[in-house]
């Protein structure tokens, strides 16, 4: 999608920021939106690091990260069209966030394995991995649906007392930035003493703000939505079959292998560095630092550039990212480097719910979404957890750390040029949506 037509300055843009600020109507989503990430960014830092503290092998988080997200994307894509159906935003959403809730912490009953019972290569199919397996497979459904379904609602907040969406998710920055930095601090301090890390806080931490975000959904004024009818035009079929829509679902699919292969094994890496759970913390701070900024500007870049730009700059900034890491080997060194996920990775996925909005009708943006979340946080995960685990084995976490790197610069480019060339002339227009938002108000 090219730059939005109704183009504003940067100082008019912090002063839209600070009007927001002061609208009562829309405090309650960025209260929502603050307190989903202090949970969020706690299971992302921490959860692969988890796994590897029951005792599971490398092979067996691979195979676990390639399986387990692939419910995720056969069950996404039905439950947006769901969401959709059923037109009860705030009952949906509480349902997932109680649900998230509940699986995760779960997992802290995960028996442990003995050091002697792990096995060297392949999978061992005992209770550990079983029952892991399980939970983690319901957990890892239900998180990017809460993810989604949250964002739904953040949207029609937003839209409806029109404010920016990005204003809503900068307070959830703040939260990242913040949350990970304080619970590696409280690890460090109860795993003292102990034969294994104590990672009973971040589970804890992440439940309890599920269930606080529960209670300040009841305080939203949403209203129930009307099933939208099927109108000619507007069939997913002939959505998904749309060049820049199916080019963009690639994308999507694309950017998933690296946010999983970043999620997991960059964070093996700096764990085989040396790295402790204060500097986790403080590697998530720093991120979430970058996220604050690039939240806050992302309308505004989406203003200039347009998403797709937006997306050829992540795929390139994650390939930088990996030649980096595959240049030093102290975890502080890369430090720096984890400011690259405010552009990359915040922005991508703000700008990713945003687009979803502008090319799909009113009656299949839950579809759309469905789609984008299946292909980013499920086949995508499992495919970059199988793709990463199958480099790393056979040429080494530097080699790896290289080859994807260029891969990513690549495909960052090859999309810029196809996008610009031809892309943007198919790209679905958004009339249908505005008609259909003009009827609702």
């Amino acid at each position: 999608m090219g730059a939005d037509s109704k183009q504003v300055t940067l100082s008019q843009y912090v002063y839209n920021f600070t009007l927001d600020f002061r609208k009562k109507e829309v405090a309650g989503v960025k209260l929502l939106q603050f307190t989903l990430h202090c949970g969020i960014i706690i299971m992302i830092q921490f959860g692969t690091v988890y796994m590897a503290s029951l005792g599971l092998s490398l092979q067996e988080i691979a195979i676990l990260n390639a399986v387990l997200p692939m419910i995720s994307f056969l069950l996404m894509p039905a439950s947006g069209a769901l969401v959709d159906k059923l037109g009860k935003p705030k009952l949906s959403t509480a349902i997932v966030l109680f649900l998230t809730a509940s699986a995760h912490l779960s997992l802290l009953w995960v028996p442990v394995r003995e050091a002697s019972e792990s096995p060297s290569t392949g999978a061992r199919f005992d209770s550990t991995f079983i029952s892991y397996s399980i939970i983690q497979g319901l957990a890892g459904f239900f998180l990017p649906l809460m993810i989604m379904c949250t964002d739904q609602v953040t949207m029609a907040v937003s839209v409806r007392h029109k404010s920016e969406f990005s204003f809503q998710k900068f307070y959830g920055m703040i939260s990242r930035s913040v949350a990970p930095l304080f619970v590696g601090v409280v690890m460090d301090w109860m795993s003292q003493g102990k034969a294994r890390a104590d990672f009973s806080v971040a589970f804890y931490q992440f439940a309890a703000s599920q269930i606080a975000v529960i209670f300040i959904l009841g305080f939203l004024d949403i209203p129930d939505k009307k099933p939208h009818q099927k109108t000619q035009g507007a069939s997913a079929a002939s959505l998904f079959r749309n060049p820049a829509v199916f080019v963009f679902l690639v994308i999507m699919f694309i950017g998933g292998i690296y946010k999983s292969f970043s999620d997991s094994f960059c964070m093996l890496y700096f764990k085989e560095l040396g790295a402790s759970n204060s500097f986790f913390g403080l590697r998530g701070s720093v991120a979430g630092v970058s996220g604050i900024v690039f939240t806050f500007l992302a309308g505004f870049i989406i203003q200039k550039v347009g998403c797709a730009t937006i997306f050829a700059m992540a795929m390139i900034l994650h390939g930088v990212r990996l030649l980096v890491f595959s240049a030093f080997q102290n975890p502080y060194q890369i430090l720096p480097i984890e400011a690259l996920e405010g552009p990359y990775l915040v922005m991508f996925m703000v700008t990713m719910t945003t687009y979803c909005g502008q090319i799909a009708p009113a009656s299949l943006v839950g579809s759309l979404q469905g789609m984008v979340w299946g292909l980013f946080l499920g086949l995508g995960r499992a495919s970059g957890s199988l793709i990463g685990g199958v480099l790393i084995s056979y040429m080494g976490n530097i080699a790896a750390f290289r080859v994807l790197g260029l891969v990513g610069i690549s495909v960052g480019v090859v999309y810029y040029v196809l996008y610009n060339s031809w892309l943007k002339h198919v790209e679905p227009n958004n009339d249908q949506r505005k008609e259909n938002n003009n009827k609702s108000k």
